[in-house]
């Protein structure tokens, strides 16, 4: 038995973007309830859950500027319409301080199939499909693991999010691509996390911003944690410093 877990904020966007400034708001809705019928005989899920993220998000606390670039954009007329239509019709879950995003990789378990066009959720292992494209896909933790430290290096220009030096992007730069080309030959966090670091030079700080802003929850009140051993590894450097400063 599959439980398919759908973004609702791709459904709700793309179908309220399809209207003309004459087309009633049902059309939008027609085509919501369209696709989340497709979604579903695709996945053949005979269960579902649909998230729509809610007003407060937890990010925008950790950085005001997190999707700032976003705020001068008008949204479709049809956008809170349809919202409601998922919600009083297909019974869709507004989120509370978190996004669908989250609330999708929180709810991902061995019996259900993320349902988005998102690339960001590729870091949640499991099975994937892509609703547009009709692509089936399962990531592996390694997979997972690989597509989250890629991000950090990246970061997202339509999130606001900067990546290593500052900046945001939609896609690498040569250098970045070298850097991807490493992680995909690596099997162990700890050196994925020790790349990124180098390429930050070195700011934990601004590293676990990035790291936040980008990771997808997997379970409530979840957020990135920096590899054990490489927790373990600093533990061991501080003592020896201190070893160093009683010696002297």
């Amino acid at each position: 038995m599959t439980t398919a877990v759908i973004d609702g904020d791709i459904i709700a966007f793309r179908c309220a973007c399809t209207l003309t400034e004459r087309d009633p708001f049902d059309i939008a809705n027609w085509r919501a309830s369209t696709m989340m019928n497709e979604i579903l005989m695709d996945t053949g899920a005979s269960e579902y859950l649909l998230f729509l993220s809610g007003g407060e998000n937890f990010r925008k606390t950790l950085d005001p500027n997190y999707k700032a670039n976003r705020a001068d954009k008008p949204r479709p007329p049809a956008l809170e319409p349809v919202r409601e239509y998922l919600v009083l019709d297909w019974g869709a879950k507004v989120t509370d301080g978190i996004e669908a995003d989250d609330a999708l990789g929180i709810n991902q378990t061995d019996d259900t199939i993320i349902c988005t066009i998102d690339k960001d959720l590729l870091q949640v292992p499991g099975k994937h499909y892509n609703f547009v494209t009709k692509e089936f896909r399962t990531v592996s933790s390694l997979e997972a693991l690989q597509t989250f430290y890629k991000q950090l290096l990246l970061g997202d220009r339509s999130d606001n999010i900067p990546g290593y030096d500052g900046m945001a992007r939609q896609k690498p730069t040569r250098q970045i691509q070298a850097w991807y080309d490493e992680i995909d030959r690596m099997d162990a966090e700890t050196e994925m996390y020790q790349l990124c670091l180098d390429a930050y030079s070195g700011d934990v700080d601004r590293l676990f911003l990035t790291g936040n802003l980008v990771y997808i929850q997997r379970k409530n009140d979840d957020k990135w944690q920096q590899p054990q051993q490489e927790k373990e590894l600093q533990l061991d450097s501080t003592i020896s410093k201190q070893e160093e400063a009683t010696l002297c």
